[in-house]
């Protein structure tokens, strides 16, 4: 594994500490947070599990609550969820992580209803990307330790790329080296951003046909990198989550071999930046209260209000296969992906007009 830069790991303590910059900075909120996704989320939890009141026979209950007592194993489990560095498309002057961040991170702290459970987390006296909450697991009680980290300096593009771009660079540094170790020590490791055509989770902006352009997506070291570590890693982290567009067929064959024995939570459609949120938050819902295969794919299923598909498929009449999946995690149900090249070049060929849509909300969403 490539070490962190010197000049990464000088930084890194005030870099990665972004709760003073988050609050300077942030001054944009994308159209796509709107005050009426989270309401939805919590009708949609109570909604799912009304409708589940069936008990699970003996054989399906006895794998989730294995598949949980793996999951946490100890008296204190490390969640860490990365948002990747979101700049919002071309010509648009702003990134979206440092408002993702602060919409997820704005409901850890509220009062908890009816059977939610992101909610009354304790922030940590000392970190203040570090939240805790007490879950009981099998008649044990164990301490959850979320942390959250987002790519940019700034919620402004020319400011990251040009008047602070060093200091953008290195915090981007930072947050990949910290993504990278949390790989090998965290139990719980979710990226939510681009998925940067299977090259690698996000962390820095990346100038269209630069040098950088050509390095990332032709030589795809990052990837490479991830493979090599997951590999040499004894024990790599227990869940590895990629919330970004199709991340099945991106990354699913490079993380099932790379860490045979890690669950994967991986979205496996394009997925706009809202129905990207609550798939994060109903993830998150479904893990910390031990949500047994049917009620989390009923949950799974709340998240998507956008079906997209090729062109040239039929038209989609159910969201079932499209919502995201945890392989390998209540049983041994494998990931399949598409080598990098194979599925590169299926996105570089599918120009906007080749994707159809199911709109089923009639939300404007822009994609993630």
């Amino acid at each position: 594994m490539r070490k962190p830069h010197v000049f990464s790991l000088l930084i890194i303590s005030c870099l990665l500490s972004v709760g003073t910059l988050r609050a300077e900075e942030e001054t944009f909120t994308p159209d796509y947070i709107t005050d009426d996704i989270l309401p939805q989320l919590i009708e949609d939890v109570q909604t799912v599990h009304s409708s589940m009141s069936k008990p699970l026979d003996l054989a399906n209950q006895t794998k989730c609550d294995q598949a949980y007592s793996k999951l946490f194993n100890k008296d204190q489990i490390t969640m860490s969820v990365y948002f990747g560095y979101a700049d919002l498309g071309k010509g648009d002057k702003n990134t979206g992580d440092i408002a993702e961040r602060a919409w997820f991170e704005d409901q850890l702290t509220e009062p908890c209803v009816g059977n939610l459970v992101v909610c009354n987390l304790t922030p940590s006296e000392t970190d203040d990307d570090v939240y805790y909450k007490k879950i009981k697991v099998n008649g044990r009680t164990v301490k959850i330790a979320m942390k959250l980290y987002n790519a940019s300096l700034t919620d402004n593009v020319k400011i990251n790329t040009e008047s602070r771009a060093t200091e953008q660079l290195a915090k981007s540094q930072a947050i990949q080296d910290s993504y990278m170790q949390s790989l090998q020590r965290d139990d719980i490791v979710i990226y939510f951003g681009h998925a940067r055509y299977g090259s690698g989770p996000g962390f820095k902006p990346i100038k269209d046909f630069s040098n950088d352009w050509y390095k990332n997506y032709l030589r795809i070291p990052f990837l490479k990198e991830i493979r090599q570590t997951l590999k040499q890693t004894e024990s790599p982290a227990k869940l590895i989550g990629m919330i970004n567009c199709d991340a099945q067929a991106h990354y699913g064959h490079y993380l099932s071999k790379s860490a045979p024995t890690s669950a994967l939570l991986m979205a496996r459609q394009t997925i706009s930046s809202s129905d990207a949120l609550r798939t994060l938050f109903m993830s998150v819902q479904g893990l910390l209260s031990l949500t047994c295969e049917p009620e989390m794919n009923e949950l799974f299923k709340k998240t998507l209000t956008r079906i997209y598909y090729w062109h040239y498929e039929p038209k989609p009449t159910s969201v079932d296969d499209k919502t995201a999946f945890l392989f390998n995690f209540y049983d041994n149900e494998k990931v399949e992906g598409n080598f990098y090249w194979q599925w590169m070049f299926n996105d570089l060929a599918s120009v906007e007009k080749s994707v159809e849509v199911v709109d089923l909300t009639k939300a404007n969403n822009k994609k993630k």
